[in-house]
C-alpha cells in the first residue's frame, strides 16, 4: 500500500485533530520589535477522514498566538480559535521606546471557496476583545459553549456563547484571585480546574508569598452567572504540579458516573526542614488524590510517594544522588470494584490500593544504564 501525502512548507506549531480533520497553528516570528507589529498565527487544515489518503483543505490566519491544542476546536464544521494578542506601538511620551499592548480574542473560521478553485480558512465571526490587557491562561470548548481564563492581577473565567458562529459573544466574567491553567469538563454543567491561588496585597497586586496551588469546581449551568462552588488549596507557596501545564499529568478518573470522580495529580513541594535535619528532607514529591463531585465538592484522599527511591548520577569520582519527581499516575479498578493507584517517576513505578495509600503493594525500579 502506498503512502498518501499532503504537504505545506512552514514551521511546526500547535496541532489539533478531529476524526476527519487535522489543523496546524504556526506562529509568525518577527526579527525585532517595531511599531505596528502584531502577533499572527497561520492556520492550515487537512482532510484525514479517509485512512488511505490525506488532502490539503486550505489555510487562513488569526491575530495572536495559540497557547495549546485546547485553544482550538471544531464544531459543526467551524474552527474556533482562542489567542493571546500583543501589539507594539510608539510610546508618545518617549518616541525611542515602545508600548506593549496585551489582549485576547476569539476567532471563528470555516473553509470557503477561493477564485482559484480551492478553498481557504476564512474568518466568519470573532470577539475581537475578549479581555483587554490580559493573556489567556486556559481555554476549553464544549459544543456551543466556550470557556476562557485570562490573567493579569486577577483571574476572570469568561463564558462564551458560540451557538451562532457568525456572532460569537461573551456572556459573563467571574473574577477571582489567581488563575486557572487547565479546565476539565466533569459533566455538562461543571468544570474542574487546576491553577494558582494568588491573593492580592493592600495595593491590589498579587502577593506571591501567599501563593498556593489550587483546585476549583465551577458551576456553569447558567453561563450568564458562573460560580465557583468548591476550592481546595494544596501545599505551600513552593508547591508545583506538572498537571498545571501538561494535561497528560491531569488524571481525571470516573468509571461510574453515579459516583464522585477521582483526580490524581503529580505534586511537588518544599517544606522547611526541622532544625538539625538535612535540608533535602524537606523535598516532597508524590501523587495527590482527590475525590471530586459537583455537589459534594473536593476532598483529599491521601498521597502515594516515591520519596524513598533515589537515583545515582555521575561517574568516577563525581557522583550524586537525587529523588526524581513523580510525573504521572495511572488509576485502575478491578472486577471486585477496588481501585489501585500507580505513581510513576523517572526512577520507577509504585502501586497501592486507593483506600490504603500508606501501604504500597509493590515498587518496580527502572534499570539504570551506566
Amino acid at each position: 500500500m502506498g503512502v498518501s501525502r499532503a504537504s505545506i512548507v512552514g514551521e511546526p506549531g500547535v496541532l489539533y485533530a478531529t476524526a476527519k480533520r487535522l489543523y496546524i497553528a504556526s506562529r509568525h516570528w518577527w526579527w525585532w520589535p517595531m511599531a505596528g507589529q502584531r502577533d499572527w498565527t497561520y492556520l492550515h487544515a487537512f482532510d484525514i477522514g479517509d485512512p488511505a489518503s490525506a488532502g490539503y483543505i486550505g489555510s487562513g490566519g488569526v491575530e495572536g498566538r495559540v497557547g495549546d491544542q485546547f485553544a482550538m476546536d471544531e464544531h459543526d464544521g467551524y474552527l474556533r480559535v482562542a489567542t493571546t494578542t500583543s501589539r507594539y506601538s510608539v510610546d508618545q511620551t518617549n518616541p525611542r521606546s515602545f508600548r506593549f499592548e496585551l489582549g485576547s480574542r476569539l476567532s471563528v473560521l470555516a473553509p470557503q471557496p477561493d477564485p482559484g478553485g480551492g478553498s481557504n480558512l476564512a474568518l466568519v465571526g470573532e470577539i475581537a476583545h475578549l479581555v483587554d490587557g490580559e493573556r489567556l491562561m486556559a481555554t476549553r470548548f464544549v459544543g456551543g459553549r466556550g470557556y476562557a481564563v485570562t490573567f493579569r492581577n486577577v483571574d476572570p473565567l469568561v463564558t462564551l456563547d458560540l451557538s451562532d458562529p457568525a456572532h460569537p459573544r461573551k456572556e459573563a466574567e467571574l473574577t477571582l484571585p489567581g488563575f486557572s491553567t487547565y479546565l476539565e469538563p466533569i459533566d455538562e454543567n461543571h468544570l474542574l480546574s487546576i491553577g494558582v491561588e494568588l491573593p492580592l496585597d493592600s495595593a491590589g497586586r498579587p502577593d506571591w508569598t501567599k501563593r498556593s496551588l489550587q483546585l476549583s469546581v465551577f458551576d456553569v449551568t447558567d453561563p450568564a452567572h458562573p460560580a465557583r462552588t468548591a476550592q481546595a488549596l494544596v501545599g505551600t507557596a513552593w508547591a508545583w504540579s506538572e498537571a498545571m501545564w501538561d494535561h497528560h499529568a491531569f488524571n481525571w478518573y470516573r468509571p461510574d458516573p453515579a459516583k464522585p470522580g477521582i483526580l490524581a495529580i503529580p505534586f511537588s513541594d518544599w517544606i522547611q526542614a526541622a532544625p538539625g535535619t538535612p535540608w533535602w528532607t524537606g523535598f516532597v514529591s508524590d501523587v495527590r488524590m482527590f475525590s471530586v463531585d459537583a455537589a459534594a465538592g473536593i476532598s483529599a484522599l491521601g498521597s502515594l510517594s516515591l520519596g524513598d527511591v533515589y537515583v545515582q548520577q555521575g561517574s568516577g569520582d563525581w557522583t550524586w544522588w537525587y529523588r526524581p519527581w513523580v510525573r504521572r499516575s495511572v488509576l485502575a479498578t478491578d472486577q471486585a470494584g477496588s481501585t489501585f493507584v500507580y505513581a510513576v517517576s523517572d526512577a520507577g513505578v509504585r502501586t497501592a490500593p486507593l483506600l490504603h495509600l500508606d501501604a504500597p503493594l509493590a515498587t518496580a525500579l527502572f534499570p539504570r544504564t551506566p
